[in-house]
């Protein structure tokens, strides 16, 4: 299909899909699986495509948007707060090197690398990535990696990271892609840290506190007013991201 129609198949297509999740949930009764109309919308569309401010239903709706973000246990926000659409296309890890605006502080999913993992160990050890360059480039890399992570409730909890050093006050020492994003290796303390734990009991942690996306694991950012990242499984994601997939054409 062309460019002007390509929209239409893609809408309908999530549409169905999150029908079929919907019809298939264990945690729903009764006819409570019928989704009825969008359940979000937004706002102002003669605006700048970046700030489209979107508002979703409420809870009680059976809208697509909030059925299913209760479905899958995904957070909304208050209807009378407009989030705008940047902070859903940024939630999408395709979108990492796309964005709606030309602004440098942007907050997008963190991907960790768990076929590294080294055992037996207390800590669940693994590349995290990848970083922007507005953290791994600043002067103080300390300070950014704290208020970049802190759009990351499950990624907040982390033992220690590698730093240029042995101090603990030394600066992470970040990997620096060729593209000006880079990664860190991250630990995580597995089990209180009482023993060294095997390769499937680490990887068990990390299952816990990232969220599966595309046969990878992801930290999701929090936007606005959301208090809990969106789950999502095998590119079927829910909240957010269901949104952004019918606006990215």
């Amino acid at each position: 299909m062309g460019p002007p129609v390509r929209p239409l198949g893609l809408f309908y297509g999530l549409s169905q899909a999150g029908r079929a999740i919907a019809a298939a949930a264990t945690n729903v009764t009764g006819r409570n699986w019928q989704l009825k109309g969008h359940g979000i919308t937004a706002l102002d569309l003669p605006g700048p495509l970046a700030g489209i401010p979107v508002r979703c239903d409420t809870a009680a709706s059976s809208g697509s948007f909030t059925r299913l973000s209760e479905i899958l246990d995904s957070s909304l926000w208050d209807k009378a707060t407009r989030l705008p659409l940047r902070v859903f296309w940024d939630a999408i890890p395709e979108n990492e090197r796309k964005p709606l605006v030309d602004d440098d502080r942007r907050w997008t999913p963190l991907s960790i690398e768990h076929r590294s993992l080294y055992t037996p160990h207390p800590l669940a050890s693994v590349p995290v990535c990848p970083f922007p360059p507005w953290v791994v480039g600043s002067s103080n890399r300390r300070q950014a990696l704290g208020e970049y992570l802190s759009a990351f409730p499950t990624a907040q909890g982390y033992h220690s990271f590698v730093r240029h050093g042995r101090r603990p006050d030394y600066v992470p020492a970040f990997s620096i892609h060729s593209d000006g994003w880079g990664e860190l290796q991250m630990n995580w303390q597995v089990d209180d840290g009482e023993r060294n734990c095997t390769e499937a009991e680490q990887l068990a942690y990390l299952s816990n506190i990232t969220r599966p996306y595309c046969e990878s694991r992801y930290f999701f950012p929090l936007g606005g007013q959301l208090s809990q990242e969106h789950p999502s499984f095998d590119g079927m994601v829910g909240g957010s991201v269901y949104l952004v997939h019918a606006c990215q054409v």
